[in-house]
């Protein structure tokens, strides 16, 4: 497999592994038959500014273009569509030079949560932010259907320098584990508001924003972060 394979397929895995929803709610899948219930402890819940949507915003049109010492991939939100759990639900295009589709992200006060693509669909819903997000907050899971364990922490807030220009983002990283402990993928994303994930370290290879382009059309999302 080339870079590029191996890039959508450990950046698939991971995503499916993060399976972190808010107590006991259920958030039911546009893609599968069945509702899934996952519970989150939330270990720290931080301190200083909260923040929210804004981290990750999905407005359509929105691109953003990542470039690594080999490789390079792409975001965009192309469409908006509301799911039958009745909340937003965004379509992002993922491409690299050899391969794109449709990633779907669904939207709530409860966070940001990647539901899979048209190729794999996702059992239960992904959040990659957790509202509200503080610096110091951890939050962890276990994935039974899975078989895996995965925390978050928001490591704090650092300057980060890409070819856009310098952002102050919140750093999280995740750690993937199964249930002996033996751990199998460490990631971290950096998120800056108003502009999205401006930095990535994906086993080993880091990727920078190279671009970014705001869309034209403001979300319509009428649910805000919540507490914790």
């Amino acid at each position: 497999m080339n870079a590029l394979g191996t890039l959508v397929t450990r950046f698939s895995l991971a995503v499916m592994a993060l399976v972190l929803l808010s107590g006991c709610d259920v958030l039911q899948s546009k893609y599968v038959d069945t509702l899934h219930e996952v519970k989150v402890t939330v270990e720290k819940s931080g301190s200083g500014d909260s923040y929210g949507q804004e981290l990750f915003p999905f407005e359509t049109g929105n691109k953003w273009v990542y470039l690594s010492a080999s490789d390079s991939f792409q975001w965009e939100v192309t469409d908006r569509f509301t799911a039958i759990n009745m909340v937003q639900a965004d379509v992002v295009k993922e491409s690299t030079p050899a391969v794109s589709f449709d990633r779907y992200f669904l939207v709530s006060k409860k966070g940001v949560f990647d539901h899979g693509s048209q190729n794999r669909a996702l059992a239960v819903p992904v959040p990659r932010l957790h509202f509200p997000v503080r610096s110091g907050k951890k939050w962890s899971v276990e994935s039974g259907d899975a078989d895996i364990q995965a925390s978050a922490t928001v490591e704090g807030i650092e300057t980060v320098g890409t070819p856009t220009g310098l952002h102050q983002a919140l750093r999280i990283v995740y750690v993937f584990s199964d249930f002996e402990g033996s751990v199998s993928s460490i990631e971290r994303m950096w998120f800056a508001p108003t502009v999205g994930v401006v930095k990535m370290e994906l086993d080993g290879t880091t990727y920078l924003l190279r671009h970014f382009e705001a869309g034209t059309a403001p979300p319509e999302s009428e649910d805000e972060p919540g507490a914790d």
